[in-house]
């Protein structure tokens, strides 16, 4: 494991794009804010990560003053340490699933581990693109997973561990705050065993924890950033009851130029536009279906249904793991006009199901052996290439293009594997100066 973490490592050291951009400038530059940084314009917004990044950019920041280098290759010194956080996020993550493994009695070793992360959204948002929060939010949920198989395991879990469990959750909700609809999976496993009081335990420990982690950037002077858009303005009118019948309407909606009715006026205040179509688009669409894109989560899932059959002892905490992936998906219908995620890989706001991920593909290998593994490690290739293809960027690329886009690109002869790997070799012996 030390190797291939070794090997990892070196992956992202020739590979890895450690300049802060896009959305990972907001976290960033609420870890700069909250080490005590003047940074203009902070808002508190899915702060978990610029929470996890602070240490992090502290320690860049203490090698600018002790060594008086500022940048290397143009990359400043506090941007690289968030991308090293990133990293420690992904070794951390490794460590926790080998203890769910271990504790499922399911092979554990680093091929199995690897597998998985080559071959889910992981791989891009640790190996290419580490200063976004995915890293962060996959180390949260999979520690969420381990503390529910371990409280399973007990038919009186010891306090300790329904707080922890309770905090954990916590802080992957500010992380994410879509993984707050994961609760009713994390609480299942003692729903069906009737331990309602160790469901009040957690639920009050996530509260508590809750309270607490919301209260660190008010603490530090930090606002919250507040919800809305401008789009509910440009929306379609809607045949619904006008909002001025309601109070209070115009503190939920200020005056604008345009009259907004009710469903414009939920759209623009918290971005809100419920399409159906979503959830089965984040799996199986051409654009960022993460099963076509990705498609070792397809065979990992049937795995995870495998294991209902195989360990019946275990279904109370697959049952839970699984609802709580069911509810992330499902809850992006709700966010009709953001679920590819823009400019991104696979479907990334799934990058945290990695822990149901990791087990579904080491029932495959428990069952199959080498036959999984091969093609397991071919679904990885496929996955990697177009990783790389995104990384790289090919001629009029838009946030808006998929499958259908990049697909032309190999059989029309742009693009081959080898020349992606030749693109590859030569930016990574760039990187270090051959």
């Amino acid at each position: 494991m030390v190797v291939a973490l070794a090997l990892y490592g070196l992956a992202m050291l020739a590979l890895a794009h450690a300049r802060v951009n896009n959305d990972a400038v907001e976290y960033y530059d609420f870890a700069r804010r909250f080490a005590g940084a003047s940074v203009p314009g902070v808002r508190a917004y899915q702060f978990g990560a610029g929470l996890y990044d602070a240490p992090f950019y502290v320690l860049g920041r203490l090698a600018q003053v002790v060594t008086g280098v500022e940048t290397i290759g143009g990359v400043p010194l506090t941007e690289m340490a968030i991308a090293l956080g990133a990293a420690v996020a992904l070794v951390l993550t490794l460590y926790v699933g080998w203890l769910i493994l271990r504790r499922f009695e399911l092979p554990a070793g680093p091929g199995v581990l690897l597998l998985t992360v080559c071959g889910t959204p992981l791989v891009y948002y640790t190996a290419l693109e580490p200063n976004y929060k995915h890293a962060v939010d996959t180390l949260a949920v999979t520690l969420v997973a381990y503390l529910m198989l371990r409280i399973t395991d007990e038919a009186e879990p010891r306090l300790a561990l329904l707080v922890a469990l309770g905090a954990a959750f916590a802080f992957a909700v500010t992380v994410r705050y879509a993984d707050v609809v994961m609760l009713p999976g994390v609480l299942l496993p003692l729903l069906l065993r009737r331990s309602f009081q160790q469901v009040r335990a957690v639920l009050s420990a996530v509260l508590l924890a809750g309270v607490l982690l919301f209260m660190l950037p008010v603490a530090r002077g930090i606002p919250y950033k507040s919800f809305g858009t401008s789009q509910g303005a440009a929306a379609p009118p809607a045949r619904v009851v006008e909002l001025e019948l309601f109070p209070g309407y115009e503190r939920l909606c200020p005056p604008v130029p345009v009259h907004l009715n009710v469903v414009q006026c939920l759209r623009n205040r918290f971005d809100v536009q419920v399409d159906l179509r979503v959830p089965p688009k984040m799996l199986f669409s051409l654009q960022r279906g993460l099963f076509l894109w990705t498609p070792l989560t397809l065979f990992a899932t049937l795995g995870v249904v495998l294991l209902f059959f195989s360990r019946r002892e275990r279904r109370p905490y697959l049952w839970g793991l699984s609802f709580a992936a069911f509810c992330l998906v499902a809850v992006h219908l709700v966010w009709d006009i953001h679920w590819s995620g823009g400019f991104s890989f696979s479907q990334r706001f799934l990058t945290a199901l990695f822990p149901f991920f990791l087990i579904g593909t080491a029932e495959l290998v428990r069952r199959f052996g080498a036959r999984a593994m091969v093609v397991l490690a071919l679904c990885c290739a496929y996955s990697l290439l177009l990783a790389l293809t995104i990384f790289f960027g090919y001629a009029h690329q838009t946030a808006d293009d998929g499958l259908r886009t990049i697909a032309p690109l190999f059989t029309g002869g742009e693009r081959t594997p080898w020349g992606v790997a030749r693109t590859t070799i030569a930016h990574a012996l760039g990187r270090f100066g051959l």
